[in-house]
């Protein structure tokens, strides 16, 4: 994939950038997100990057949580293991291995919007791992 940058390593904020342009251009992501209003903070071992989503497109990716709508919390192991590994957010998140804070109502009414966004990070993994600049 041309758009990876050399640069790029999860949790990296080049990396969600890139993630950013490659979830735009995700089937899934069209489909089902394409009603999506809202922030979602992605917090790796205390360091959280944000990124913006409305209607379909990413508005913003930012450092930092703050205003969140929803927080996703892991280590980076277990981020490591949904990023690069045959494993879902739900399954992650039904073990106590992932957090997602959130109001419960606004979660449960978003779930399928906030797993594809997280499946979608697959892709940019793949990505990277291809290039030859993934994490080892």
């Amino acid at each position: 994939m041309n758009n990876v940058s050399k640069a790029a390593q999860f949790p990296d904020i080049d990396w969600f950038r890139t993630y950013a342009r490659v979830l735009e251009d995700a089937e899934e992501f069209r489909t089902y997100c394409r009603w999506f209003q809202g922030s979602i903070a992605f917090r790796v071992d205390g360091r959280a990057v944000t990124l913006g989503f409305a209607d379909g497109m990413i508005s913003e990716v930012r450092e930092g949580m703050k205003d969140a709508d929803y927080v996703i919390n892991g280590s980076l192991g277990c981020w490591e293991r949904l990023v690069n590994q045959d494993i879902t957010l739900l399954r992650l998140y039904r073990a106590g291995e992932i957090e997602i804070r959130a109001k419960n109502t606004e979660l449960m009414k978003n779930w399928k919007a906030i797993y594809w966004i997280a499946e979608g990070m697959k892709a940019v993994a793949g990505a990277v791992a291809a290039s030859g600049t993934g994490r080892k």
